[in-house]
C-alpha cells in the first residue's frame, strides 16, 4: 500500500467514527415539548381534553391533562 491510499482509509475511518456518534446524538423526536403544547396538540387531532392541575416538581413543570370520553382518564406530563 502507499501512503496515499493509507492516509485517505485513515481519514475515512476518523470520519466515521467522530461523525457518526454526532450525528445519532443530534437526533431528537419532533413532539411537543411541554405539557401546553401537548394539550394544544390533543385539540388539533379531536380530542377533548382540558388541564386539570399544574405543579413544578424537581425543577419542572408537570401537569396532569383530563381526557373526556376516552378510554384513557388523564395523562401526567
Amino acid at each position: 500500500m502507499d501512503w496515499a491510499s493509507m492516509l485517505g482509509s485513515i481519514i475515512a475511518a476518523l470520519v466515521f467514527a467522530i461523525g457518526l456518534p454526532l450525528a445519532l446524538r443530534k437526533r431528537k423526536k419532533g413532539g411537543p415539548q411541554n405539557v401546553g403544547q401537548f394539550l394544544h396538540h390533543l385539540h388539533e387531532i379531536g380530542v377533548k381534553a382540558s388541564m386539570t392541575e399544574k405543579s413544578v416538581g424537581e425543577g419542572r413543570c408537570e401537569g396532569v391533562i383530563k381526557i373526556e370520553a376516552r378510554n384513557i382518564d388523564y395523562i401526567s406530563g
